[in-house]
Protein backbone atom coordinates (compact mmCIF):
# COMPACT_ATOMS: atom_id res chain seq x y z
CA UNK A 1 0.00 0.00 0.00
CA UNK A 2 1.38 3.36 -0.74
CA UNK A 3 1.14 6.48 1.39
CA UNK A 4 -2.45 7.74 0.65
CA UNK A 5 -2.38 10.74 3.31
CA UNK A 6 -2.59 13.48 1.02
CA UNK A 7 -3.95 17.32 1.04
CA UNK A 8 -6.55 17.31 -2.44
CA UNK A 9 -5.53 20.15 -4.48
CA UNK A 10 -6.60 23.66 -3.37
CA UNK A 11 -9.84 23.90 -5.53
CA UNK A 12 -11.33 20.73 -4.57
CA UNK A 13 -14.83 21.47 -3.34
CA UNK A 14 -15.95 20.89 0.21
CA UNK A 15 -19.26 20.45 1.77
CA UNK A 16 -20.61 20.34 4.99
CA UNK A 17 -24.76 19.29 5.29
CA UNK A 18 -26.48 20.74 9.27
CA UNK A 19 -29.40 21.52 10.53
CA UNK A 20 -30.28 25.28 10.39
CA UNK A 21 -29.90 25.35 14.78
CA UNK A 22 -25.78 23.84 13.96
CA UNK A 23 -25.07 26.51 11.58
CA UNK A 24 -26.64 29.87 13.79
CA UNK A 25 -24.37 28.21 17.03
CA UNK A 26 -21.39 28.15 14.36
CA UNK A 27 -21.67 31.66 13.26
CA UNK A 28 -22.89 33.56 16.25
CA UNK A 29 -19.58 31.91 18.12
CA UNK A 30 -17.70 32.34 15.31
CA UNK A 31 -15.87 29.20 15.68
CA UNK A 32 -16.01 25.68 13.65
CA UNK A 33 -16.62 22.43 16.21
CA UNK A 34 -14.39 20.02 15.86
CA UNK A 35 -15.26 16.36 17.56
CA UNK A 36 -13.91 14.32 19.45
CA UNK A 37 -12.60 11.11 18.04
CA UNK A 38 -13.78 8.97 21.23
CA UNK A 39 -17.40 9.95 20.76
CA UNK A 40 -17.68 8.62 17.01
CA UNK A 41 -19.95 5.74 16.34
CA UNK A 42 -16.92 4.26 14.51
CA UNK A 43 -14.81 2.41 17.29
CA UNK A 44 -11.98 2.09 14.88
CA UNK A 45 -11.45 5.95 14.93
CA UNK A 46 -8.35 6.86 16.14
CA UNK A 47 -7.08 3.02 16.56
CA UNK A 48 -4.19 0.76 15.67
CA UNK A 49 -5.52 -2.22 14.62
CA UNK A 50 -4.05 -5.90 14.84
CA UNK A 51 -2.46 -5.14 10.97
CA UNK A 52 -1.05 -1.80 12.21
CA UNK A 53 0.60 -3.44 15.65
CA UNK A 54 2.19 -5.79 13.16
CA UNK A 55 3.74 -3.72 10.81
CA UNK A 56 5.40 -2.07 14.24
CA UNK A 57 6.53 -5.04 15.89
CA UNK A 58 8.51 -6.06 13.00
CA UNK A 59 9.75 -2.78 12.50
CA UNK A 60 10.03 -1.08 15.59
CA UNK A 61 9.53 -3.73 18.60
CA UNK A 62 11.03 -1.95 21.58
CA UNK A 63 8.14 0.99 21.30
CA UNK A 64 5.64 -1.37 20.15
CA UNK A 65 3.98 -1.45 23.56
CA UNK A 66 4.50 1.83 24.68
CA UNK A 67 3.19 3.41 21.43
CA UNK A 68 0.02 1.19 21.73
CA UNK A 69 -0.57 2.78 25.32
CA UNK A 70 -0.03 6.08 24.00
CA UNK A 71 -2.54 5.79 21.26
CA UNK A 72 -5.13 3.89 24.08
CA UNK A 73 -4.58 7.03 25.49
CA UNK A 74 -5.42 9.66 22.78
CA UNK A 75 -8.66 8.04 22.19
CA UNK A 76 -9.95 7.15 25.96
CA UNK A 77 -9.24 10.66 27.16
CA UNK A 78 -10.25 12.36 23.67
CA UNK A 79 -6.88 14.11 22.70
CA UNK A 80 -7.82 14.47 19.14
CA UNK A 81 -10.83 16.33 17.62
CA UNK A 82 -11.75 16.49 14.16
CA UNK A 83 -13.85 18.32 11.66
CA UNK A 84 -15.10 16.23 8.58
CA UNK A 85 -16.55 17.42 5.12
CA UNK A 86 -17.78 15.52 1.78
CA UNK A 87 -15.80 15.66 -1.04
CA UNK A 88 -17.30 15.86 -4.23
CA UNK A 89 -18.30 18.76 -7.24
CA UNK A 90 -22.10 18.41 -6.79
CA UNK A 91 -24.85 18.58 -3.97
CA UNK A 92 -25.66 14.68 -2.84
CA UNK A 93 -28.96 14.48 -2.29
CA UNK A 94 -28.13 11.23 0.08
CA UNK A 95 -26.10 13.39 2.11
CA UNK A 96 -28.99 15.77 2.47
CA UNK A 97 -30.99 13.05 4.27
CA UNK A 98 -28.05 11.32 6.16
CA UNK A 99 -27.05 14.68 8.59
CA UNK A 100 -29.99 16.63 8.48
CA UNK A 101 -33.04 16.69 10.02
CA UNK A 102 -35.61 18.31 8.15
CA UNK A 103 -35.94 20.96 5.69
CA UNK A 104 -34.79 24.06 8.06
CA UNK A 105 -30.93 23.07 7.00
CA UNK A 106 -28.11 23.99 4.91
CA UNK A 107 -25.08 22.96 3.34
CA UNK A 108 -21.77 24.71 3.80
CA UNK A 109 -20.11 24.68 -0.03
CA UNK A 110 -15.83 25.64 0.47
CA UNK A 111 -12.80 24.20 -0.47
CA UNK A 112 -9.52 22.56 0.55
CA UNK A 113 -8.05 26.34 0.05
CA UNK A 114 -10.62 28.18 1.91
CA UNK A 115 -10.76 25.59 4.83
CA UNK A 116 -6.64 26.04 4.93
CA UNK A 117 -6.94 29.50 5.25
CA UNK A 118 -9.46 29.95 7.12
CA UNK A 119 -8.17 28.46 10.14
CA UNK A 120 -5.86 29.68 12.89
CA UNK A 121 -2.00 29.31 11.56
CA UNK A 122 1.02 29.07 13.64
CA UNK A 123 2.92 32.52 14.06
CA UNK A 124 6.04 30.42 12.97
CA UNK A 125 4.66 29.50 9.87
CA UNK A 126 5.40 32.14 6.83
CA UNK A 127 2.98 32.97 3.68
CA UNK A 128 6.16 33.72 1.46
CA UNK A 129 4.85 32.48 -1.98
CA UNK A 130 8.86 31.10 -2.28
CA UNK A 131 8.45 28.04 0.31
CA UNK A 132 7.30 24.68 -0.41
CA UNK A 133 3.67 24.36 -0.50
CA UNK A 134 3.72 21.82 2.67
CA UNK A 135 5.46 24.77 4.84
CA UNK A 136 2.36 27.15 4.29
CA UNK A 137 -0.38 24.55 6.26
CA UNK A 138 -1.85 25.81 9.06
CA UNK A 139 -0.89 24.06 12.48
CA UNK A 140 -3.99 22.06 12.24
CA UNK A 141 -3.49 19.14 9.65
CA UNK A 142 -6.01 18.28 6.69
CA UNK A 143 -5.79 15.28 4.86
CA UNK A 144 -8.38 13.14 2.74
CA UNK A 145 -9.15 10.33 5.00
CA UNK A 146 -8.32 6.77 3.56
CA UNK A 147 -10.35 3.95 3.33
CA UNK A 148 -8.55 0.54 4.53
CA UNK A 149 -9.15 -2.76 5.24
CA UNK A 150 -7.97 -2.94 8.79
CA UNK A 151 -6.92 -6.79 8.64
CA UNK A 152 -4.67 -5.97 5.61
CA UNK A 153 -1.31 -6.04 6.12
CA UNK A 154 0.74 -2.60 5.77
CA UNK A 155 4.21 -3.05 6.96
CA UNK A 156 5.16 -1.29 3.71
CA UNK A 157 3.61 1.90 4.66
CA UNK A 158 5.90 3.53 7.50
CA UNK A 159 4.02 6.95 7.21
CA UNK A 160 1.28 5.32 9.00
CA UNK A 161 3.19 4.06 11.71
CA UNK A 162 5.87 7.69 12.22
CA UNK A 163 3.42 9.91 11.08
CA UNK A 164 -0.07 11.61 12.22
CA UNK A 165 -2.17 9.43 9.68
CA UNK A 166 -3.75 7.52 11.97
CA UNK A 167 -6.17 10.53 12.98
CA UNK A 168 -6.83 10.51 9.06
CA UNK A 169 -7.90 6.69 7.95
CA UNK A 170 -11.50 4.68 8.90
CA UNK A 171 -12.35 1.25 7.64
CA UNK A 172 -13.58 0.41 4.27
CA UNK A 173 -17.56 0.35 5.31
CA UNK A 174 -17.34 4.28 5.50
CA UNK A 175 -15.70 4.57 1.99
CA UNK A 176 -19.07 6.65 0.28
CA UNK A 177 -18.59 9.33 3.31
CA UNK A 178 -15.31 10.48 0.45
CA UNK A 179 -13.72 13.03 3.77
CA UNK A 180 -12.11 15.16 4.02
CA UNK A 181 -10.76 16.32 7.54
CA UNK A 182 -8.63 18.52 10.22
CA UNK A 183 -7.54 17.19 12.93
CA UNK A 184 -6.59 19.19 16.62
CA UNK A 185 -5.36 17.87 19.49
CA UNK A 186 -6.06 18.49 22.90
CA UNK A 187 -2.93 18.63 24.79
CA UNK A 188 -0.78 21.49 26.33
CA UNK A 189 1.28 21.85 23.16
CA UNK A 190 -1.69 23.40 21.23
CA UNK A 191 -1.70 26.59 22.34
CA UNK A 192 -0.56 29.33 19.83
CA UNK A 193 -1.60 33.44 20.37
CA UNK A 194 -4.67 32.34 17.84
CA UNK A 195 -6.24 29.93 19.75
CA UNK A 196 -6.41 31.21 23.26
CA UNK A 197 -10.18 32.00 22.66
CA UNK A 198 -10.84 28.18 22.09
CA UNK A 199 -13.52 26.85 23.72
CA UNK A 200 -13.58 23.06 24.92
CA UNK A 201 -17.23 21.24 24.89
CA UNK A 202 -18.17 18.06 25.98
CA UNK A 203 -18.00 16.43 23.12
CA UNK A 204 -14.48 18.16 21.74
CA UNK A 205 -13.60 22.03 20.76
CA UNK A 206 -14.64 25.14 19.18
CA UNK A 207 -12.51 26.82 17.64
CA UNK A 208 -12.26 29.96 16.17
CA UNK A 209 -12.26 30.69 12.56
CA UNK A 210 -12.96 33.07 9.60
CA UNK A 211 -16.06 32.42 7.67
CA UNK A 212 -15.86 34.96 5.45
CA UNK A 213 -12.88 32.84 4.20
CA UNK A 214 -14.30 29.55 4.75
CA UNK A 215 -17.77 29.86 2.88
CA UNK A 216 -17.82 29.91 -1.04
CA UNK A 217 -21.62 29.44 -0.82
CA UNK A 218 -24.39 28.21 1.47
CA UNK A 219 -27.17 26.23 -0.16
CA UNK A 220 -30.75 25.91 0.88
CA UNK A 221 -31.76 22.43 1.48
CA UNK A 222 -33.95 21.20 -1.70
CA UNK A 223 -37.41 20.92 0.14
CA UNK A 224 -36.88 24.42 2.15
CA UNK A 225 -39.37 27.03 2.18
CA UNK A 226 -39.10 30.45 1.35
CA UNK A 227 -39.26 31.94 5.15
CA UNK A 228 -36.65 29.67 5.51
CA UNK A 229 -34.32 31.60 2.82
CA UNK A 230 -35.51 34.70 4.77
CA UNK A 231 -34.19 33.50 8.13
CA UNK A 232 -30.92 32.57 6.71
CA UNK A 233 -30.45 36.16 5.07
CA UNK A 234 -31.53 37.74 8.71
CA UNK A 235 -29.03 35.77 10.24
CA UNK A 236 -26.09 36.45 7.19
CA UNK A 237 -27.06 40.33 7.88
CA UNK A 238 -26.97 40.35 11.56
CA UNK A 239 -23.20 38.58 11.21
CA UNK A 240 -21.79 40.58 9.15
CA UNK A 241 -21.96 37.92 6.22
CA UNK A 242 -22.92 38.94 2.78
CA UNK A 243 -26.68 37.57 1.71
CA UNK A 244 -25.62 36.71 -1.56
CA UNK A 245 -23.92 34.06 -0.22
CA UNK A 246 -27.51 31.98 0.02
CA UNK A 247 -28.52 30.06 -2.94
CA UNK A 248 -31.02 27.45 -3.85
CA UNK A 249 -30.13 23.75 -4.02
CA UNK A 250 -29.80 22.32 -7.95
CA UNK A 251 -31.56 19.14 -6.86
CA UNK A 252 -35.33 19.39 -7.93
CA UNK A 253 -37.01 17.77 -5.32
CA UNK A 254 -40.81 18.00 -4.36
CA UNK A 255 -41.96 19.55 -1.39
CA UNK A 256 -43.81 16.28 0.05
CA UNK A 257 -40.55 14.58 0.23
CA UNK A 258 -40.72 17.09 3.56
CA UNK A 259 -42.22 13.65 5.52
CA UNK A 260 -39.39 11.48 4.91
CA UNK A 261 -37.58 12.95 7.30
CA UNK A 262 -36.86 11.61 10.60
CA UNK A 263 -38.00 13.43 13.96
CA UNK A 264 -34.45 11.29 15.37
CA UNK A 265 -31.49 13.58 15.55
CA UNK A 266 -28.99 12.64 13.21
CA UNK A 267 -24.86 13.32 14.03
Amino acid sequence: MTNQFVIPPDDTVIWRYMDYWKYEQMIQKRSLHFTRLNVFDDLLEGTLSPSHLRAIGERHPEHCESLKEEFETFKDEGYRSVTCWYIGDYESNLLWKTYTTSPCSLAIRSSVARLRDSLPRSPAISSTQSEPRDSLLPFIPIKRVLYMDFDQNITDNENFILQDSAWFHKSLEYTLENELRACVTGVASFNPPETSQRIRTSHGWNIPINFVQLIDKVIIHPCAESCFENCLKHLHSDNGLPEDLILHSSICTSINNIDSYSTDEKQ
